[in-house]
């Protein structure tokens, strides 16, 4: 259960990470009495979406998405922040890849988006909440330090014995 000590820990640890997103900036408040508002950036990762066990199917996204929304609704409704929800999707373009492998993963990547933002703004309106999902294209440095040593898993981890049954 994503509670909202999760979701800041998450944000704040997003934000760290990151130089695109700036940190949270308080609003400008009227009233020195007002709170200020911060602009929250959520991110989850596209295993958030999957229990452990459970197929990767557009119901299983919606319940667990719908698990989360409240906490999330909650940032925005009682405390009037700003949320950024970003999400990850490892997993979903992965089990997309398994199906069309004619595919190129720029075109999986862009399909993916379009699933989970879709999962997450029906979640959230379930909830009471509008979301507006947008899709972006990332330009990566195809000399990248992060290409020497990857770690970051696309689609399914197949243990040993289901390795070899492949």
């Amino acid at each position: 259960m994503l509670t909202t000590r999760h979701v800041l820990r998450a944000s704040r640890r997003y934000l760290s990470t990151t130089t695109s997103i700036p940190t949270p900036t308080p609003h400008t408040s009227t009233s020195p009495t007002t709170p200020k508002k911060l602009r929250i950036v959520v991110a989850v990762g596209g295993n958030a979406l999957q229990r452990r066990g459970e197929r990767l199917t557009i119901e299983n996204q919606l319940k667990a998405a719908a698990e989360m929304a409240p906490t999330l609704a909650k940032l925005i409704n009682t405390h009037q922040h700003e949320v950024v929800l970003t999400h990850g999707n490892g997993p979903q373009v992965g089990e997309l890849a398994l199906e069309r492998s004619a595919a190129t993963f720029d075109v999986l990547g862009a399909e993916s988006m379009g699933q989970i933002g879709y999962v997450l703004a029906q979640a959230m309106s379930c909830v009471g909440v509008t979301t507006v999902p947008i899709l972006t294209q990332v330009v990566v440095d195809p000399y990248s330090e992060a290409f020497k040593d990857p770690s970051k898993f696309v689609g399914p981890v197949y243990g040993a014995m289901e390795a070899q049954a492949l």
